[in-house]
């Protein structure tokens, strides 16, 4: 599914979701930052927030762009 719609945040979500049931953290930061930068991308800056919460606990590194996006964003 992400090869035909690879900016999804519900896609980009639901397996960061996976991952992180099944304790892979890495890939679950990679879909977790993705699905932020496209919420913030269609507007939805609460999701984003929420997300930034979780990446802070998986990738600092990840959580430090998903803020930095917010905070050039209106």
């Amino acid at each position: 599914m992400l090869k035909e719609y690879p900016d999804d945040e519900t896609l980009h979500g639901e397996l960061g979701n996976i991952h992180y049931m099944n304790g892979n953290r890495v890939q679950a930061a990679t879909h977790f930052e993705a699905a932020a930068t496209a919420a913030l991308e269609a507007g939805r800056r609460q999701q984003a927030e929420i997300l930034l919460g979780v990446l802070a606990t998986l990738d600092r590194a990840a959580a430090e762009r998903v803020q930095q996006a917010l905070e050039g964003s209106p």
